[in-house]
């Protein structure tokens, strides 16, 4: 009984996975809105987009943003370190 006890918590530690870290989300970021599609317009108006890794990223135009890897953005490009 406690060797089959065992072997379920095993599996069902196994099968269990940590949530991933996401980054901390700034409260003036605008959300990419689910589903996002492929097709962007041309019109260069940069954002300053945070990707999933946590790092912020210059995209052209809000929607490049969110079509890439963003999971959000501010007006205007990066600042520069």
């Amino acid at each position: 009984m406690l060797l089959a006890v065992l072997i379920i918590f095993c599996i069902l530690a196994i099968g269990c996975k940590t949530k991933e870290e996401s980054p901390d989300i700034p409260s003036d970021l605008i959300k990419c809105q689910e589903p996002k599609g492929n097709i962007c317009y041309t019109l260069y108006d940069p954002v300053c987009g945070l990707t999933q890794s946590g790092e912020w990223q210059t995209f052209s135009n809000d929607c490049v943003a969110c079509v890439s890897k963003a999971i959000g953005y501010k007006k205007g490009e990066c600042e520069k370190k």
